[in-house]
């Protein structure tokens, strides 16, 4: 059972960035770059012993332009699909720690903790039969969290 469930644990994390690894574009075009990032371009990899977090193909390819492309990660704060990854690229670049926790709910009689809420500096979301849910005041905050501190800084 074991090496059935590892076998499945790669696959679904291969799954998560494939996208972006069949879709190439010249990565020194930021605004492309920036435009591929999607709820995908962030993973998280898990089982009942540690997460671990995991950037995609694009989404790396963005840190490397180091703060130069906050500006941009800013502006994707506000897209229900991007907020996430635009955070954590943000939180990797401004931050000196990146804090993460996850939150389980056990079920009566289910010995397999569900994992449903994660948390990464300040911002939580939880899943939902696999769709990421930000509550609209949450973006709002890290929002002008964000802006609030880029600014200070230009």
């Amino acid at each position: 059972m074991k090496k059935i469930y590892l076998v499945f644990v790669l696959i679904t994390s291969f799954n998560s960035y494939s996208q972006d690894l069949l879709n190439p574009i010249d990565d020194k075009d930021i605004e492309g770059l920036i435009e591929r990032l999607s709820q995908e371009s962030f993973g998280i990899i898990y089982n009942n012993f540690a997460s671990q977090m995991k950037l995609g193909y694009y989404a790396q390819k963005v840190e490397e332009y180091g703060k130069n492309a906050s500006p941009y990660l800013v502006d994707l704060l506000k897209s229900n699909d991007k907020t996430l990854v635009a955070h954590v690229l943000l939180t990797k670049l401004w931050e000196k720690e990146l804090y993460f926790k996850t939150e389980y709910s056990y079920k009566p009689f289910d010995d397999a903790p569900e994992i449903n809420k994660f948390t990464v500096n300040n911002l939580t979301w939880t899943v939902n039969n696999d769709s990421i849910i930000i509550e609209s005041n949450n973006r709002e905050r890290i929002y002008k969290y964000w802006s609030k501190r880029i600014n200070e800084c230009e």
